[in-house]
């Protein structure tokens, strides 16, 4: 007569090789979404130089690109006259009531600017202002926080210490910006 089934054996086998391949693949597969994560900053940083590239040939076009601070904001009573103030920089957006603001023909590090020139940035990154910087990041890693005192005031900060792109504006004609990426971790 013929038996159905498995034998204990033939169980303890299988499982054991089944043991084996999760202990050697597991680890290769719990890594690719940090891979992934890695990949879409990158592209991110491709996207950001190419914004900036185009930002910068809208301020050369206007002979603007050399001068120290571009606004497109009108002019108040107590800053300098070397000053460029409402410019016509040449980007959608930004005007004198929506001020984008430029130093040596790259973006200030504020979102506002940044929102104008990445008009159709996509919705899964935030911007985070930290000093002179803007970082670069995954919504996700990022959460609102009240000013204390003033409950109608938020800021966005990080809650992680890797993951992101940082854009450093530059402090003279020759410097140019910065960007420096920081992996994932």
């Amino acid at each position: 007569m013929k038996k159905n089934g498995f034998t204990l054996i033939e169980l303890v086998v299988v499982i054991v090789i089944l043991g084996i391949l999760a202990v050697v693949a597991a680890p290769k597969f719990m890594n690719l979404q940090v891979d992934a994560r890695n990949a879409s900053l990158k592209g991110l940083e491709g996207s950001l130089k190419s914004a900036l590239g185009v930002g910068y040939s809208k301020l050369a076009m206007n002979g603007l690109e050399n001068s120290p601070y571009v606004t497109t904001r009108d002019k108040g009573d107590k800053e300098p006259d070397n000053y460029t103030f409402s410019a016509n920089v040449g980007i959608p957006g930004c005007s004198k009531d929506a001020a984008c603001t430029f130093y040596y023909g790259y973006p200030e590090a504020t979102e506002e600017t940044f929102k104008r020139l990445l008009a159709n940035m996509d919705s899964d990154w935030e911007m985070v202002r930290k000093k002179d910087n803007l970082l670069f990041t995954f919504r996700q890693f990022t959460k609102k926080v009240t000013q204390p005192g003033k409950p109608d005031i938020t800021n966005t900060v990080m809650t992680r210490d890797n993951c992101f792109i940082t854009y450093t504006p530059p402090t003279s004609e020759s410097s140019g910006y910065k960007l420096t990426f920081t992996p994932c971790k």
